[in-house]
């Protein structure tokens, strides 16, 4: 990978670009061929944390322990979203992967100019999913595949690096943590 990307051995670690180019080159498919239409309708409603908002509804119609993990799911997605948005707007602008007209890239009805990093698609969903597994691991299971199918069609689309992903994850992580050190019964 190192000589065909026409760098020296070794990387320098202190420079993220290698690994998001290796590893997004490692994504099923090509940026060419169209990603599957479940994936793009995932990654498409996550947008704003809208999918989550969607099932954090879902669960508050219900009685008990889902309507109270509903409730701490949406004030996670809440503050994930905002965290990841002021990450957005402090930290250096970072580039999206290059578009290159790609079929991948344009199956998104969004063109996202913002900057990449973090990934607030991946923050908002590891929020829940998060929310979900301290509370309910049942429903924590049952939606953790959703949210890897939301992150992997951020990188599938080619709309984040896995890094934004990665950084995304861990802000939604933390920010569900923090909502539940915060919100004791």
């Amino acid at each position: 990978m190192y000589a065909a990307g026409g760098r020296g051995y070794p990387p320098d670690v202190t420079d993220a670009r290698w690994v998001d180019d290796d590893v997004l080159s490692l994504v099923d498919g090509e940026p060419y061929a169209p990603p599957d239409p479940v994936l793009t309708a995932i990654t498409a409603a996550a947008r704003g944390g809208g999918l989550w908002w969607a099932i954090c509804a879902g669960l508050a119609m219900r009685r008990g322990a889902a309507r109270t993990a509903a409730a701490k799911g949406a004030v996670s997605v809440a503050t994930a979203l905002a965290t990841a948005q002021l990450l957005k707007r402090v930290l250096p602008y970072r580039q999206r992967p290059p578009d290159d007209g790609s079929v991948a890239r344009h199956a998104l009805p969004e063109r996202p100019t913002s900057s990449s990093m973090p990934s607030a698609h991946a923050a908002t969903g590891a929020a829940f999913v998060t929310s979900m597994l301290l509370e309910n691991r049942a429903l924590g299971v049952a939606v953790f595949p959703v949210f890897v199918a939301a992150a992997y069609g951020r990188l599938r689309t080619r709309v984040h690096w896995p890094s934004d992903v990665l950084v995304g994850t861990v802000v939604g992580a933390v920010a569900a943590g923090a909502v539940r050190a915060i919100w004791r019964p």
